[in-house]
């Protein structure tokens, strides 16, 4: 059994000043693990959408690839 992620937090404004992990750094941890990071907003749903249509497409990918392995 896989487990799929993504990383998505919302975006930073100005007004927050206690930020525990910086973006550059949360993509670092991203990138070594092998999971897509993607910065969402809640005002624009369009990147939301497309953290969501990224997650549907590494699951199909990652089941296609567990099945050609099977056979």
């Amino acid at each position: 059994m896989c487990s799929y992620y993504i990383l998505a937090p919302s975006a930073y404004s100005p007004q927050q000043r206690d930020v525990k992990v910086q973006n550059d750094e949360a993509q670092a941890w991203c990138d070594s693990k092998g999971i897509p990071y993607l910065e969402t907003d809640c005002q624009d749903r369009s990147v939301l959408d497309f953290a969501f249509q990224t997650l549907i497409r590494n699951v199909l990918q990652n089941r296609q690839a567990e099945n050609n392995a099977t056979e």
